[in-house]
């Protein structure tokens, strides 16, 4: 059963009461381009991990990371986007790891600290940042240190990979400890786990269509209501590589 927590002191973006349906999202998302599809307000943006319930109901109940089975000397991952996170964690049903799913509402200010920090994960010829490959390599942090972006194809509901590039955030352990795990950054950690069973009972019926494009057009299937986050830095996009839309 999923944790729910009762300190509701800090602000919260509760993506369980805020969805849209699969079929209205999909015409407004861009259909190709790096892109940071997420929910956010002017203020807070929500991204998404999953781990062992131990770690989650510690989480929870402290608003923070920490506990016997949490390891700040590791590198941990967040996704903005839904879609991403499930086909990660296969619906919270990949492996007893990643048995649930947290919604954590930070601060943009901290999310772009964390993309300011960022080093990218990939390299194209070309993209006007860094004239060769040595060079882009060079500026890549020590192996505990910094932040890394990846972009990875997005994900329909049923797993089908998509054009558009979602992103991952790879924090190593310094930044966990000067921005990640702390209170300026983390507002709210809300077990999400109940609703993604509710909406993988409903993903189920694809296996029961021989259309499953038709099935996702179905309007009680609902998401967390994602739309582009802006980035405004234009030497953040260039190094990031993000598509502007």
């Amino acid at each position: 059963m999923a944790m729910q927590t009762t300190n509701m002191s800090k602000p919260s973006l509760d993506v369980t009461s805020s969805t849209e349906s699969w079929q209205q999202q999909t015409i407004r998302w861009p259909a190709k381009g790096r892109v940071i599809l997420a929910h956010h307000d002017d203020q807070h943006i929500v991204v998404y991990q999953a781990f062992r319930s131990e770690i989650a109901e510690w989480a929870v109940k402290h608003q923070l990371f920490g506990g016997p089975h949490w390891s700040p000397h590791r590198m941990t991952w967040t996704k903005t986007n839904f879609l991403w996170m499930m086909y990660r964690c296969g619906w919270a049903t990949k492996d007893d790891r990643q048995s649930n799913v947290l919604a954590i509402t930070i601060t943009r200010d901290a999310f772009e600290t964390l993309l300011g920090n960022a080093w990218n994960h990939s390299w194209s010829q070309g993209s006007g940042i860094y004239k060769s490959k040595e060079e882009w390599l060079s500026t890549k942090p020590p192996k505990k240190e910094g932040v890394r972006v990846q972009w990875d194809p997005d994900h329909d509901p049923v797993g089908k990979s998509q054009q558009r590039k979602a992103i991952q955030i790879g924090i190593a352990p310094d930044m966990v400890e000067k921005v990640w795990n702390t209170t300026h950054c983390i507002k709210h950690i809300q077990d999400i786990t109940d609703f993604v069973k509710k909406q993988r009972v409903k993903r189920s019926r694809a296996d029961a269509h021989t259309d499953s494009a038709s099935w996702m057009m179905d309007e009680t299937f609902m998401l967390p209501k994602e739309t582009v986050y802006i980035v405004k830095d234009k030497t953040l996009i260039d190094r990031l590589q993000i598509t502007s839309v």
